[in-house]
């Protein structure tokens, strides 16, 4: 008797598990996107070249819409200070906060985006240490325009140059 109760409680508690992993994937429906892309302004990012700051041809970028969180755009185009990217937004969002790079960003919730500062950061002749100059947009975003504009990052700390 032990036995077929100890039977029927480990069946009870494996149909609860089934029932809500049926739930919970229910619940985490995919979300309904659209295509963006982003043409940066000339004065931002990610090495020297001299004086000049210059996009590099592997870079990500973080963009948080105002409806459902991060997604990862990818560099479509560059010409030195010129970028373009390319990813995807949430359908009917209407601004968006990018971040670089990509995988310092954190957050964003209203108008307070957190990135991760590396405690350590490794110096390159030259230049500065690369993905460690963080660089934050703001945008407005048309819902159905693939096209966010002209975005141009600013960069949210500074650096020395020996």
């Amino acid at each position: 008797m032990k036995t077929f109760r100890i039977l029927t409680a480990v069946l009870s508690i494996a149909l609860a598990f089934s029932c809500l992993k049926d739930f919970i994937s229910e619940t985490q429906t995919a979300r309904d996107t659209e295509s963006a892309t982003i043409e940066t302004g000339v004065l931002t990012k990610t090495s020297l070249s001299g004086k000049e700051v210059h996009w590099t041809s592997d870079d990500l970028i973080a963009v948080f819409d105002d409806l459902d969180g991060k997604n990862t755009f990818t560099i479509t185009h560059t010409s030195g200070s010129y970028a373009q990217f390319a990813g995807s937004v949430t359908r009917g969002t209407t601004q968006i906060y990018a971040v670089y790079p990509e995988n310092l960003a954190v957050s964003a919730s209203g108008s307070t985006v957190k990135v991760n500062i590396p405690a350590n950061q490794t110096s390159k002749a030259g230049s500065f240490a690369e993905e460690h100059n963080i660089s934050v947009a703001k945008a407005a975003k048309t819902p159905g325009v693939k096209a966010i504009g002209d975005v141009t990052f600013n960069n949210v700390c500074s650096y020395l140059k020996f």
